[in-house]
């Protein structure tokens, strides 16, 4: 509730503000292709919930504050910081939700993006571009916990006008490839884990079966201590070496001007990855509505999408959703200012 209440702070502060400026973006989730002018200079702050793993309780408010110049009417940079909280309980799939947690906001990583405009979308049949951008977490946004994760996108956004600009389509296609390290589970958290799961076959409790554990372990020569294979890899799965990722992305919508300054949109997502160890591990398919106040330096849109359609690795056999990295909903707050 924190989180939620200083980004209410935050746009509160963009509704006090008027004086002419550059355009913000019409959609929630879609890029557009247009850049900003050159010299102009664009402040966002974004806000993304995420809930509902169809079991449990799962919350996670994803923060992320940007700073975006025009360096030719063509060309522009943009520098993000982000942080994060996460309230889940009740949860426990192997491999990416290891038990409980809870934390306010917290320093999550950076991320920094190229867009370069090749076509104009006033002046030309469609507009279009193209951006590369690269980013760094050092905190799960899914489990919450300690992960190191590097990526490089690369994507096309488009864009056209109909009836003279009233109406306006624009989809994307990203393509992801990231290097992602979880960190290793404390001591703590996997005696929780084997007491929720039960003792293995052949101990008596969890605390017998970490002291055979460690017995095992200090009985290794250096070079067999290398090779170990945890007998906790039996009780839960958290590979913790590195592991390659592909992702492709698909986004669509229209936006509609339907009053002065006001538009409403309807957009959809499509998402798959493919991961080391499992091929193709998630797909998803989301859709919802947007709505966007364009003031005149300052702009503000929200949007809500809800997945409809999913699969892969699944929280429980018959899930008809992907749940284990993504949720239900996603709700998205960004407001921006233009100086």
């Amino acid at each position: 509730m924190r989180t939620l209440f200083f980004s209410g702070l935050t746009l509160l502060a963009g509704l006090l503000v008027s004086a002419p400026g550059a355009r913000a973006s019409q959609f929630a989730f879609v890029n557009e292709a247009e850049t900003l002018p050159a010299g102009a200079t664009q402040i966002q702050h974004e806000l993304k919930v995420r809930n509902d793993k169809g079991k449990g309780d799962y919350v996670a408010f994803n923060n992320r504050t940007t700073l975006e110049y025009g360096v030719t009417s063509r060309f522009s940079i943009r520098g993000g910081v982000r942080l994060q909280s996460i309230d889940t309980s009740g949860l426990l799939v192997d491999g990416y939700l290891p038990g409980n947690e809870s934390y306010e906001l917290r320093f999550a990583g950076f991320d920094a993006r190229g867009k370069y405009k090749f076509l104009n979308t006033a002046e030309h049949f469609m507009g279009l571009s193209g951006h590369l951008e690269v980013d760094y977490l050092m905190k799960d946004p899914h489990s919450g916990l300690d992960k190191e994760y590097w990526a490089l996108e690369t994507g096309l956004n488009a864009q056209k006008y109909f009836l003279e600009g009233q109406l306006v389509w624009a989809g994307n296609l990203g393509l992801k490839a990231a290097r992602a390290r979880r960190g290793h589970l404390s001591r703590s958290r996997k005696m929780s884990l084997c007491e929720a799961r039960g003792a293995p076959e052949g101990h008596e409790s969890c605390a017998a079966f970490f002291s055979a554990r460690d017995e095992e372990f200090d009985a290794l020569t250096r070079a067999e201590a290398a090779e170990w294979a945890d007998p906790f890899d039996d009780v839960f799965e958290w590979p913790t070496f590195a592991e390659m990722e592909i992702e492709y992305k698909i986004a669509t919508g229209f936006s509609y001007r339907f009053a002065n300054n006001w538009y409403v949109s309807a957009e959809l997502l499509y998402e798959e990855e493919y991961e080391t160890e499992v091929d193709r591990e998630r797909h998803s398919v989301f859709v919802g509505p947007g709505l966007h106040y364009e003031g005149q330096r300052w702009g503000m849109s929200v949007g809500y999408l809800r997945q409809i359609e999913g699969g892969d690795e699944l929280v429980e056999p018959g899930d008809d959703l992907h749940l284990v990295e993504k949720t239900k909903n996603e709700f998205l707050l960004k407001v921006s200012y233009n100086f």
